[in-house]
């Protein structure tokens, strides 16, 4: 069954009359009114004072759709002058309204109602309407009539900029200029556009490019007192006062810059760059974090690194390792994170993770200096001497700065002092010589070196050789008694009784029951044995004063097979030489062999110390 229309006309009459409706409408109670007018029309919906009161509220009420539909109710049904002018009025201020409200978002729309609206009265509010909607729809070639026509009517500043921007946007070069060069210089001053202001900066830029600073500063005085107010000119004198680290100068520039535009792109970017280079890590995330909600600008790598800097300033090493690891996923060839990776990991104590970072740092940029030296200072705290040569070798043609030959050349010392170490260590005493020799050629003198030169010569049978080292030591230090106790080994394997009995008598003048003792021994075993008991009674005198419950009971003391090496020096070893088949380019020639004694006299035979065993350094694998 149809269901019955509903009746539009209700029975009965309004309480209320058209003259009260148009009084609260001229008393500008737009409520009361609407109330009035609504409520007479339930009644008498053809009533035409009624329903044009009714649209008049909505005309007050900026709502031109519904004063136009109300209208269109009866514009067909009355002939009177004031509600058709009104109704050509509403349509004109409806389709300007929506025009605007398109002209940002949906400008092709905008231009319709704008259009619309034209054909009802071309006025300058439609030309800027158009100017603005072209625009944003880029047909900037349509836009310009428009502009020029409010720039004519106008002739303000917003009318100004408008008409110029659009020039630009269209290409209009030329034109853009020649209106420039019109404009009040109070409005060239304010615009972002200047030809001349911006070749200025454009070669204030270049000077800072090319680090002329000094220059790019004096240009920027001469824009100064040109654009006083100028934000781009504020700008550059902050990235002049960065480049040239003077931060304070350059965040009172910055700011002045956030002071007109808070959300400055480049002011903030620039601001967080000076935060992190003065170490105030918070604060440059902090300012990141403004400069990513207020830009387009891909931010993550900077804020990352920020972050990671921070971890590394408050010593939390392990979430720093966590976040590198990270970032080294989105930036695999990132050769500072495998630096600081590696670093992290030797500050841990853990060798094997430091090695496979330097090492990864070192297959993407070989020839970095900072890294080879990491990577041999981690190889020499574990002993791979072997591996250390492998980069060495490296260096041969490789160009230096004297700070990084310097930085080298202690390497090296390091490296030949540990190598001569542990090779006495493992009584490998060729490879000892060899190393303290090397070392000497870099440090001529050196007490170690010596000493450790002198001690594997006698052990690796170069008693020549000891003896001239020996000799080197005693120059320096007549009353070393240890040293004058090797002379007398090396003199004893010479088979020069004489001398090496003039080196232990001098010795005997030593406080050191032990060396004493090893004196005593030497003197039974080459078969002097009045001069062994007399030592024997010398110690047994210190020994009333020194010895105590550590003195042997027996008054002989053990006769001792081999001389042994003194204690090594607690300073850490390392360097280079030319003998060892490892490049150096510190050692220029192998230097000379000690001279050699004249040959000493033959003397009765006499028992021969033990030679001390040979033991070959076993070279160390490595990691992987």
């Amino acid at each position: 069954m149809l269901k019955k229309k509903k009746e539009k006309k209700k029975k009965g009459t309004s309480k209320y009359t058209v003259n009260q409706g148009y009084k609260a409408l001229n008393d500008k109670k737009l409520t009361e009114a609407k109330k009035i007018f609504a409520d007479i029309l339930k009644y008498d919906p053809d009533n035409i004072d009624a329903v044009f009161g009714y649209a008049l509220v909505f005309i007050n009420e900026g709502d031109w759709t519904k004063a136009y539909i109300t209208l269109g109710k009866i514009i067909d049904k009355t002939d009177r002058e004031d509600i058709h002018k009104t109704y050509t009025a509403v349509k004109y201020n409806m389709y300007l309204k929506k025009g605007w409200q398109n002209v940002a978002k949906h400008p092709d729309k905008s231009v319709e109602y704008f259009l619309k609206a034209s054909k009802i009265k071309n006025s300058s509010d439609i030309a800027e309407g158009l100017a603005y909607a072209y625009g944003n729809n880029k047909e900037y070639k349509k836009a310009i009539p428009y502009a020029r026509k409010v720039y004519k009517n106008k002739k303000d500043f917003k009318s100004a900029k408008l008409l110029l921007q659009t020039y630009l946007n269209a290409k209009e070069e030329k034109k853009a200029r020649e209106f420039f060069e019109t404009l009040d210089p109070v409005f060239q001053s304010s615009l972002d556009y200047n030809p001349k202001r911006d070749e200025m900066l454009a070669k204030v830029e270049k000077l800072i490019n090319e680090q002329e600073y000094h220059k790019a500063k004096s240009l920027l005085k001469e824009l100064y007192l040109m654009y006083p107010t100028n934000m781009k000119v504020m700008l550059y004198f902050a990235k002049v006062y960065q480049a040239t680290k003077k931060y304070k100068k350059a965040l009172e520039y910055y700011k002045i810059v956030l002071e007109k535009d808070k959300t400055n792109t480049e002011a903030l970017l620039g601001v967080a760059k000076i935060y992190i280079a003065l170490k105030k890590y918070q604060d440059a995330l902090d300012t990141l974090s403004i400069l990513k909600d207020n830009s387009s600008l891909n931010l993550d790598k900077l804020i990352n690194e920020t972050k990671l800097k921070l971890l590394l300033e408050n010593k939390k090493k392990k979430e720093a390792i966590e976040l590198a690891k990270e970032m080294i996923k989105d930036d695999p060839t990132n050769v500072e994170l495998y630096v600081i990776l590696g670093d992290l990991n030797v500050e841990l104590k853990r060798p094997r993770d430091a090695y496979f970072y330097y090492g990864r740092a070192f297959q993407l940029k070989p020839d970095d200096f900072d890294i080879r030296m990491k990577l041999l200072r981690l190889l020499l705290e574990q002993d791979f001497f072997d591996q250390i040569q492998n980069i060495l070798e490296k260096f041969r043609g490789f160009q230096m700065t004297e700070k990084q030959k310097k930085e080298l050349k202690k390497f090296y010392l390091d490296f030949y002092r540990k190598y001569t170490a542990t090779s006495l260590e493992e009584k490998d005493y060729k490879y000892a010589l060899k190393a303290a020799k090397a070392g000497l050629q870099i440090k001529p003198g050196d007490g170690f070196f010596t000493e450790s030169a002198a001690w594997a010569a006698l052990n690796a049978k170069k008693y020549n050789e000891a003896i001239y080292y020996f000799s080197q030591i005693l120059a320096k230090n007549p009353k070393n008694y240890t040293i004058m106790y090797g002379m007398g080994l090396a003199y004893v394997n010479l088979k020069r009784m004489d001398k090496a009995k003039e080196y232990f008598k001098a010795a005997e003048s030593t406080n050191d029951i032990d060396l004493l003792y090893k004196i005593a021994g030497i003197y039974k075993d080459i078969g002097m044995k009045k001069d062994s008991y007399r030592v024997i009674k010398l110690i047994e005198e210190l020994g009333k004063r020194s010895i105590g419950n550590n003195a042997p009971t027996q008054a002989e003391p053990q006769p001792e097979p081999e001389p042994a090496p003194p204690p090594q020096p607690q300073s850490k070893p390392g360097s280079d030489t030319d003998s060892m088949n490892i490049y150096n380019p510190f050692i220029v020639s192998s230097s000379a062999p000690p001279p050699k004694p004249a040959p000493p006299p033959k003397p009765k035979p006499a028992p021969k110390p033990a030679e001390p065993e040979q033991i070959e350094i076993k070279k160390k694998s490595f990691w992987f």
